[in-house]
């Protein structure tokens, strides 16, 4: 939910604010103990999803794939883990998640692959998501 409300929040600020509201009233219908809200994070995961639509869903997941294998990849202290991980993805896979960053479809189609992994990279530093 986190990574989706960051990406709301760069790219469609009013959806953005209609996300916070709808994450209040899941929140206040949780309390009130209405059917259908038992579990606060499978009711505003549910409401969000069905708001925000499949596209920005789907970005966050993907976000947040990278977020968490980045995560898991730094611990183990080699400095060449971001490479070695975008160079594992296909084309379409990494045309995918630098659409998820912003990026156009025609900058990605004009993009060779070494220059998608070092955009991949640069994007998902950690410098980058402050």
């Amino acid at each position: 939910t986190r990574v989706l409300l960051g990406l709301l929040q760069k790219h469609d600020q009013n959806l953005y604010t209609q996300a916070m509201a709808a994450m209040e009233e899941c929140s206040f219908r949780h309390k009130n103990k209405e059917r259908g809200y038992e579990s606060l994070t499978m009711s505003t995961q549910r409401r969000l999803r069905q708001m925000v639509g499949e596209d920005h869903w789907n970005r966050a997941r993907m976000l947040l794939r990278v977020k968490v294998e980045r995560e898991n990849s730094s611990n183990g202290g080699n400095k060449n883990t971001c490479m070695s991980y975008f160079k594992r993805l296909t084309m379409t896979e990494m045309a995918n998640l630098l659409a998820a960053y912003g990026i156009s479809k025609s900058d990605i189609a004009n993009m060779q692959r070494y220059d998608r992994v070092a955009t991949l990279c640069h994007l998902s530093s950690p410098q980058q998501q402050g």
